[in-house]
């Protein structure tokens, strides 16, 4: 994982939709967690206020989407969340207040049979506060191992699966066992205990809390962001023994992590809602980057074989389709998402860097 200081820059729309390409999806009526199959999906949630989650199966190949989404040409996704055709987002958006309601994208590639492969996907909880972005970080990197394979296994194996055929008594209003990309909304008051996301289904608001919130996987990773608020995307494996040798099985050890990333920049994941409408749209963004410069080296060579391999094609890449409002967000109606602030654990190295370069300035003056 690289740690980079870009500045925001609002996005080209002209520029990053010159070309599209396809992208894995799912073609089940069900938010799909198999070690081959596993898709991503959006959750937004009100603890405080409506006391409801809402959930969205993207349909996303998340295998698929952790080759696609890191080329260096760029790649951009664009969804439009629409109360008036999505009866589940309108029942969470009637009872929320934007003000207590936060987002996040997950996604898991879980085999139950073999705890050296499973994934695990996720934003992490920022704010808008480098802080907060550093807490989230400390907190992911110290998942212990043996930790995320099973409360993966576990999660994926409950909630997400009683998600998926939940009925009229377990749910407020669900399409996930019905749909392609399907939606739900589940109610804490409603006693939607097995589907409401809350700490009875290993979402809380912290390890050392008691109250219901967006940290999951042992409540050491936080993923949750207002609206309005984006992040960076996460891929989290175990760590493994012997990387040769899976069957040697995992260390207990910190996760190995990874960041959605290319040459040039970080991608991130964005939530706002349009101010004219009731609607909202997802995001995804990654600015492209030359992967020429480094065709020269072997790892250049590497990169470009393995996961760059269509970096070639030229021009930012779409993933999946544009319905016709999204068309629309494309052309530039709503603004993207700002990317997050920059890490803080970068701020004492930077400043170091500034003051060394000061020095040598001072001494040859």
């Amino acid at each position: 994982m690289k740690h980079r200081s870009i500045p925001f820059k609002r996005m080209a729309l002209s520029a990053v939709f010159v070309a599209a390409a396809a992208l894995g999806t799912g073609t089940n009526a069900a938010i799909m967690t198999g070690p081959d199959n596993g898709e991503l999906f959006l959750v937004v949630m009100d603890p405080v206020t409506a006391k409801m989650s809402y959930t969205l199966d993207l349909g996303i190949s998340a295998k698929d989407f952790w080759a696609t989404a890191q080329q260096d040409v760029g790649a951009s996704l664009f969804r439009t969340l629409d109360p008036t055709t999505d009866s589940a987002f309108q029942t969470f958006m009637n009872a929320a207040d934007l003000a207590t309601t936060s987002w996040m994208l997950l996604g898991f590639a879980v085999d139950q049979s073999d705890e050296t492969n499973r994934t695990a996907f996720t934003t992490l909880t920022n704010n808008g506060s480098v802080a907060k972005q550093t807490i989230s970080y400390d907190g992911m990197r110290s998942l212990r191992s043996p930790a995320l394979a099973g409360t993966s296994a576990v999660l994926t194996s409950t909630t997400i699966s009683t998600l998926n055929g939940a009925t009229n008594a377990d749910i407020l209003a669900s399409t996930h066992d019905t749909a392609d990309h399907g939606s739900a909304v589940a109610s804490k008051d409603a006693g939607n205990s097995l589907t409401y996301f809350s700490r009875n289904t290993s979402f809380g608001d912290s390890a050392s809390g008691s109250g219901d919130g967006s940290c999951f996987l042992n409540f050491q990773v936080c993923a949750g962001n207002p609206i309005g608020t984006s992040s960076w995307f996460y891929r989290l494996t175990p760590t493994l023994v012997d990387p040769a040798d899976p069957a040697a099985g995992i260390d207990d050890v910190s996760v190995t992590h990874d960041e959605f990333d290319n040459l040039g920049g970080d991608g991130y994941w964005g939530f706002i809602k349009d101010p004219t409408s009731s609607k909202h749209f997802l995001s995804y963004t990654l600015a492209g980057a030359n992967p020429t410069v480094l065709t020269s080296t072997d790892a250049g060579r590497f990169r470009l074989s393995t996961i760059d391999y269509s970096a070639q094609s030229g021009g930012a890449r779409l993933i999946g389709g544009l319905a016709a409002d999204d068309v629309a967000f494309q052309l530039g109606t709503v603004s993207a998402v700002p990317e997050p602030e920059s890490w803080g654990l970068m701020l004492g190295g930077l400043a170091m860097l500034v003051g060394a370069r000061r020095l040598r300035r001072a001494r040859q003056g």
